[in-house]
């Protein structure tokens, strides 16, 4: 009976070993779009407000970017940045009723 292995070339130790993991890319250079899976460089994102310049697609953006993007510069003053969504904000007592 004809086995699977008879069909394989033998490999060269010049070759190298099979890898079938593919290249990882660095997150900082390159950005893979969701919508149309093309790699974007991470510098061509910013300059085009976090859209892919291939499809259109609106990438995700954290808060402080957004308001960079929507502000001018120097006429936004954050106040309370120390304070997070896991602190509890107490107004009056919790006997004082409504």
């Amino acid at each position: 009976m004809l086995d699977r292995s008879m069909f394989i070339k033998p490999r060269n130790a010049l070759e190298g070993e099979r890898s079938s993991a593919q290249p990882s890319i660095p997150e900082h250079l390159y950005r893979a779009c969701p919508s149309c899976k093309a790699a974007v460089l991470s510098q061509d994102l910013r300059a085009n407000l976090m859209v892919c310049p291939l499809c259109g697609y609106h990438m995700r953006m954290d808060a402080s970017r957004r308001v960079k993007m929507l502000l001018d510069p120097g006429s936004f003053e954050e106040f309370d940045a120390k304070k997070y969504a896991g602190q509890r904000v107490v107004i009056g007592s919790v006997t004082d009723g409504y």
